[in-house]
């Protein structure tokens, strides 16, 4: 499970419209940037291993996710929008960090998190209260810690636990955001949801779209990924049992032939195979540093 570390670690507060944060999140990992004036002092205090809580400041008014710095260094080259409009570089200061967790971005404004006592100021803020820096931590823990949680076995599903189309589509989530997509479960697509999508940039449409089908309407299905497909030109995959197999190439070749080329078949096996292969790369990287 991914920790806190409560005593070597600040904690920080980027703060952002909705729009700077569009640009400031691409996949699992993020990058802010700062003037060079009163902010630059704050930056200079900013070390690598410090959290920073995502607040978003407009309309949203709260915090939708954390994440920890990675490196920090100083650009000549526009990045934000004003940046690019003008052609100079306004925010020189820049820092780069993972995304530990955050909020599908359609739940932003009902899940968001406010806590009074943590300071919004422009720009990026240094949470330094300890009582405060004890009340994140524990709200983050109670609400998110158990959501990010990489180490997630499959089983045969039992009465209570979650069944092998809720594995395998928690599993899809979390191997997007390890190859840095922006993951998403229960995709909106015209009154109808898609069980994930992985998008390249938060305002995006979803590059990669994902339907488990363990029992069911293989037929709805296949209309879902191809609906997508038109829509989005989204890359569609149908995650079955290899006994369905047959069904579905046969759909394949008749009501669905447009999209023949374009779908691929994954079966619940190969999911688990490439989880387990994805979280043995992630553990060795972290055992060597990189």
């Amino acid at each position: 499970m991914v920790g806190i570390d409560k005593n070597n670690s600040k904690w920080w507060v980027i703060v952002g419209d909705k729009e700077n944060w569009g640009y400031a999140i691409q996949g699992t990992k993020g990058i802010w940037g700062v003037r060079d004036n009163l902010l630059k002092k704050r930056w200079d205090k900013l070390s690598k291993g410090d959290y920073v809580l995502f607040y978003v400041k407009s309309p949203i008014k709260g915090i939708v996710g954390y994440g920890r710095v990675e490196a920090k260094n100083k650009q000549d080259k526009p990045l934000w929008p004003d940046e690019v409009k003008e052609n100079k570089v306004i925010y020189p200061w820049r820092f780069y960090f993972d995304i530990i967790y955050i909020l599908p971005l359609e739940s932003w404004e009902k899940e968001k998190l406010q806590i009074k006592s943590i300071p919004i100021l422009a720009g990026l803020g240094h949470v330094s209260k300890s009582e405060t820096i004890e009340k994140v931590t524990e709200i983050i823990s109670n609400k998110w810690i158990e959501k990010i949680d990489f180490d997630f076995p499959i089983t045969k599903p039992e009465r209570g636990s979650l069944s092998l189309h809720d594995q395998i589509k928690e599993l899809l989530y979390k191997i997007g955001r390890e190859e840095s997509f922006i993951s998403e479960k229960e995709v909106q697509l015209n009154g109808e949801r898609l069980d994930v999508g992985w998008r390249r940039v938060v305002r995006g449409v979803p590059v990669k779209v994902f339907e488990v089908q363990i029992s069911g309407n293989i037929h709805q299905a296949l209309a879902k990924l191809k609906h997508s497909y038109d829509m989005w030109n989204s890359e569609p995959y149908i995650i079955i049992e290899e006994s369905s197999r047959k069904k579905v190439e046969e759909l394949m070749s008749g009501t669905f032939h447009e999209i023949k080329d374009k779908l691929t078949i994954i079966t619940t096996n190969q999911v688990e195979d490439f989880y387990s292969i994805l979280r043995r790369s992630t553990e060795a990287r972290a055992k060597l540093g990189l």
